[in-house]
């Protein structure tokens, strides 16, 4: 999470705390109903940070959270959703 995002992520917390926090429990049952069981590679991703900067860009709205984690690679995504919910917590 770079700080331009988390700036813009704070930003939109502080105005649509609600809409964000579903936003993101969403997007996490989508994780997990689109593939279950699905591992995607995660042997050679297990116990390896995600990469620096995987969230960049800024969000000025829910759709654009959304927006922001589908384009992350699937073997990411759920590291996103869970520190996206973690930071909003």
């Amino acid at each position: 999470m770079t700080d331009r995002f988390r700036s813009s992520l704070d930003q939109l917390v502080s105005q649509h705390s609600d809409a964000v926090a579903e936003s993101i429990e969403e997007e996490q049952d989508r994780f997990f109903d689109a593939e279950p069981g699905a591992s995607y590679g995660e042997n050679e991703y297990r116990g390896v940070a995600p990469p620096l900067g995987l969230l960049d860009k800024p969000v000025r709205s829910t759709e654009e959270l959304r927006s922001t984690i589908a384009s992350v690679d699937v073997r990411r995504r759920l590291d996103v959703l869970l520190a996206l919910e973690d930071y909003v917590a």
